[in-house]
């Protein structure tokens, strides 16, 4: 028993590097990369339990699969991608440009930029945490709209 213990802290250990070195910064998650670590050991805890009958350990992995599939839900639903279309006067193009660096450090990545003859079109793809973040006790939408000529925000779910 001892020996499964061990082993299982050392497979989820490598679980854990594996994850936390495959994943970019904006996909990392620290939340569900320490849930798969206690997903492997609570895995071997249940299947030693149970290593008589092999019907149990396949309905136990069966249930732990689909546990550990509503945890990754749940943890990432505020990690899905939007999109966050701005409409502003033509001059306001570098203003928003850098309004959006400072406030996101760059993380929101500019996906187009349309420029017309009397207003541009702006189009930054980001994530659902980053949409929540408050500039200035305001809600981006409401932030974006007190920045001059801008006459449109929308935000759009991802694909």
């Amino acid at each position: 028993m001892i020996i499964n213990i061990i082993s299982a802290i050392i497979i989820g250990g490598v679980v854990f590097l594996c994850y936390g070195l495959s994943r970019s910064s904006e996909d990392y998650s620290l939340r569900y990369n320490v849930s798969l670590f206690l997903i492997t050991i609570m895995a071997m805890l249940i299947l030693s339990a149970f290593s008589v009958n092999i019907f149990i350990v396949l309905v136990v992995l069966l249930i732990l699969l689909i546990v550990g599939f509503i945890i990754f839900r749940l943890i990432n639903r505020s990690d899905e991608v939007y999109f966050l279309f701005i409409r502003a006067g033509r001059e306001s193009e570098r203003k928003l440009d850098s309004f959006m660096n400072e406030v996101y450090k760059g993380m929101a990545q500019k996906k187009s930029c349309n420029v017309y003859d009397e207003y541009c079109e702006l189009i930054y793809q980001m994530t659902g945490r980053m949409l929540r973040k408050r500039v200035n006790g305001l809600a981006i939408r409401e932030a974006l709209y007190a920045i001059d000529s801008v006459s449109f925000v929308d935000i759009r779910t991802g694909i």
